[in-house]
């Protein structure tokens, strides 16, 4: 008989059925001696392929069926372990979508309320833009009132010019017509001031300090109008009288002059008093040069307008009505002659 090894292996075998039945007992063990016969002619198949012998092919079944059982087993935590992963993959992918929809959550929530803001301010600019252009518009309203009032005010000055450059035109003819006048009355006024105080004497003129036949007393002229009946005038008559003569009527300045005017003024029939400068303004006597009655006791009754004063010898001086006919005394300076 050939030397043989034998080596021995031990396999486990679970049984359900064996498990509820026995459930004290885990396994069972089941012993098997394999021999392993080195190659002799007895083990080699025959020439004829003889079939292997009943042993050999129930530990061949067996081995088998361990494999079987070992690939299934690879194979399902191969699958578990590509489900796993494949769940691991998506579980990673759908968190990276939370964030990312979390991020786009929050980025349009910023972005929300950046239009919120936008939309906030852009409707107070309106509101602000609004109100300018209201202002605008009145301001534009009021220029329209003031373009209107100073174009209607720019026609009425227009207007007021074309009438001041009539009325300058008309002025201007009459200051030509005055000055024509003028110079026609000075050489009038000259030749009449020659013929009063530088009569022709012989061919010859000789001039005087008063007019021909007017009375000098110190440094005045005098010459009283004994006029009569309807030659008589009013106190403004009489002035004017006066005024043709380069002169008017008399204002009296002290006592001495007062008396030489009471000496020329004599009484005569159909005369009762002689004008004098005075008369009553705003309740005041004043002469006709615009100074005021010194001596107040000169007149018999207090200036009453309307009231002028007459002078005449033996009876005074006397307020009656300017309207009252009268004879009257002019009075001007006299001429100093070297």
């Amino acid at each position: 008989m050939a030397e043989e090894d034998v080596q021995y292996a031990s396999v486990t075998f679970k049984n359900k059925n064996q498990s509820q039945e026995r459930p004290k007992r885990e396994e069972d063990t089941v012993y098997d001696n394999v021999r392993v016969n080195h190659k002799t002619t007895q083990e080699t198949p025959d020439a004829k392929g003889g079939l292997l012998s009943e042993k050999e092919e129930e530990k061949c079944c067996q081995n088998y069926k361990l494999l079987a059982v070992c690939f299934g087993v690879i194979c399902l935590v191969l699958l578990l372990s590509i489900v796993g992963f494949v769940l691991y993959v998506a579980l990673i992918h759908k968190s990276d979508e939370n964030n990312q929809l979390k991020a786009n959550q929050s980025a349009r929530q910023k972005e929300n309320e950046n239009l919120t803001n936008f939309k906030i301010k852009l409707s107070a600019d309106v509101v602000n833009v609004t109100g300018m252009f209201d202002n605008l518009k009145k301001n534009f309203t009021v220029l329209e009132l003031k373009v209107t009032s100073l174009t209607a005010e720019n026609q009425n000055l227009t207007s007021q010019n074309e009438k001041l450059k009539t009325s300058e035109k008309i002025l201007t003819e009459r200051v030509q017509m005055l000055e024509k006048n003028l110079t026609e009355f000075n050489v009038v006024l000259l030749q009449r001031v020659m013929d009063n105080y530088c009569p022709k004497e012989n061919n010859d003129r000789k001039c005087k300090p008063c007019q021909k036949d007017w009375n000098q007393k110190e440094s005045s002229c005098y010459v009283y109008n004994n006029a009569k009946g309807a030659e008589q005038r009013s106190w403004a008559g009489a002035q004017d009288d006066c005024k043709e003569k380069l002169s008017s009527l008399t204002v009296i300045s002290d006592e001495n002059e007062k008396t030489h005017v009471f000496t020329i003024s004599a009484p005569e029939g159909g005369i009762s008093g002689f004008w004098i400068g005075l008369r009553a303004v705003n309740r005041t006597w004043k002469w006709i040069d615009g100074t005021d009655l010194i001596n107040q006791t000169w007149v018999d009754q207090p200036a009453a307008d309307g009231q002028c004063v007459t002078s005449l010898r033996g009876s005074g001086w006397r307020s009656v009505s300017c309207e009252i006919k009268n004879a009257w005394i002019c009075e001007n300076k006299a001429l100093s002659i070297p």
